[in-house]
């Protein structure tokens, strides 16, 4: 099978510090991105892989594919001021028409695996839809003005995770459905659900952390190096 992935990897990172986005923040010498890319260039399935990035950094990227020998990727887009708009881009490009699914997956989340995609393929070609998830283990409350508001009961409720996989006319008929998206969009399974659509989840991986601060950055250094403690 075909499998087309759609990477956003534009943003500029502002939470985690650093002038050097974070997706290019070496994590044992490699770039997170280059982590993020190298689970879809080792699958079983055929990946076709389309990166969204600012146009400032396209020679970065396109340099970062050569040194690493990424031959699954296929196509650099612009990406948009909102992940949306990157989305969108990616979707339009020639190399992923042929794909009857399509995985998004973040740019900064290092450590999913080939039995988590392939499970979420799975049941996406079964569904058309299919997201990782976990349960929440902290007790959640909703905070305004510092002031505690409601305790919300956790039981139904799951963090989400990427990579998402999604039947590639499904996903795009809803992008195409709702136009332009605000910031308020936050992953792809979202787009769906505005469109009254079904999304199926899986069973996560604690581990497969997104890293947006400095303190994510030091987890997953810990995470990579933890058989050695």
């Amino acid at each position: 099978m075909k499998l087309g992935v759609v990477i956003p990897a534009a943003g500029s990172g502002k939470r985690f510090g650093s002038t050097l986005p974070k997706q290019f923040q070496p994590l044992n010498g490699v770039p997170l991105l280059v982590h993020a890319i190298r689970v879809f260039e080792d699958s079983s399935f055929n990946c076709s892989v389309v990166l969204a990035v600012h146009p400032d950094y396209k020679m970065t990227v396109q340099n970062m594919v050569m040194r690493y020998n990424l031959t699954c990727v296929s196509a650099l887009v612009d990406g948009g001021a909102e992940r949306s708009e990157s989305i969108d881009n990616a979707l339009c490009d020639p190399s992923l028409r042929s794909c009857q699914l399509i995985a998004v997956h973040d740019a900064v989340r290092p450590f999913h695996t080939e039995e988590l995609l392939e499970r979420l393929v799975r049941t996406a070609e079964q569904f058309g839809a299919a997201v990782p998830c976990v349960p929440l283990s902290d007790t959640i409350k909703v905070v305004r003005n510092y002031t505690v508001v409601e305790t919300v009961p956790r039981t139904d409720l799951r963090a989400i995770q990427t990579p998402q996989v999604f039947n590639a006319q499904l996903l795009r008929s809803c992008y195409e459905s709702l136009g332009e998206l605000d910031g308020s969009i936050t992953d792809d399974a979202s787009v769906l659900e505005l469109c009254g659509k079904s999304v199926y989840t899986v069973d996560g991986l604690t581990e497969n952390i997104k890293i947006t601060t400095q303190q994510d950055f030091a987890f997953a250094q810990f995470l990579l190096h933890k058989e050695d403690y």
